[in-house]
């Protein structure tokens, strides 16, 4: 299991928990981390999350959440704080519904995979 503690460690800017046999879910804790520019969690087994503790991650540059159990609709995401990111994988996990215009709009996007999952495109405007 992933350790409640981490998210006390309210400095860290930098965390990468990818490949190590951890469960889920990603703890509630971990939105205390409003300093993080780059978190990598992937390849979670048991229970799933939701994209909410990454809302007061605003600082974010890269996340990637590649294979993290996470469970949650897109088209309700409000990506508009994240004013840095220029790098969101979210790719293998169970996300639905269309990609939301916040993201679509992020002028600092570079890289978006969004693989197997369920989600469209749609036809917003940009």
């Amino acid at each position: 299991k992933i350790p409640d503690y981490i998210g006390n460690l309210s400095n860290l800017t930098d965390l990468r928990l990818h490949g190590n046999n951890f469960d889920g879910p990603i703890p509630a804790s971990f939105s205390n981390l409003v300093n993080m520019t780059n978190l990598r969690i992937g390849d979670l087994t048991g229970e799933v999350s939701s994209l909410a503790f990454v809302a007061n991650m605003t600082l974010l540059k890269t996340l990637v959440l590649r294979n993290s159990r996470i469970s949650d609709n897109l088209a309700s995401a409000d990506f508009s704080k994240f004013v840095n990111l220029n790098y969101l994988d979210l790719s293998f996990n169970s996300i639905t519904g269309k990609v939301s215009p916040t993201l679509l709009n992020l002028n600092t996007l570079n890289l978006l995979f969004l693989g197997s999952n369920i989600t469209s495109l749609g036809a917003y405007q940009t």
